[in-house]
């Protein structure tokens, strides 16, 4: 019975969450512009986060290179990511976390601007 219940608990979480190409289609959280360049505001975001405990469990940030010329970093096992691109000369970086967690990394995001 306990497994019924928790393949019925993970099928519905499934259900629910987006992939990140969804998620950019909402649009971002926040957006900001920086001077800094990408690799420099993608590294600190990285170590950032890699800082961040939740529930003193540490999480697992990943960065990989995005399509667009730049680099995403994300949060392992959540649906928070931010994409940093090149935009004429300067740095944009995209925002897209909401929740708890989302409002607990926000603030370190901005920190790297």
């Amino acid at each position: 019975m306990r497994i019924l219940i928790g393949a019925l608990a993970f099928a519905l979480l499934a259900g629910c969450s987006s992939s990140p190409e969804e998620r950019r289609e909402e649009g971002p959280t926040d957006s900001f512009t920086t001077a800094k360049s990408v690799d420099q505001v993608s590294r600190c975001i990285l170590f950032s986060w890699q800082e961040y405990k939740w529930y003193g469990q540490p999480m697992q940030p990943l960065i990989q290179p995005n399509q667009h010329g730049g680099n995403t970093v994300l949060m392992a096992q959540t649906e928070l990511f931010v994409d940093i691109l090149p935009a004429d000369g300067k740095t944009r970086v995209s925002y897209y976390g909401s929740g708890a967690i989302g409002k607990e990394l926000k603030p370190r995001v901005r920190s790297c601007i």
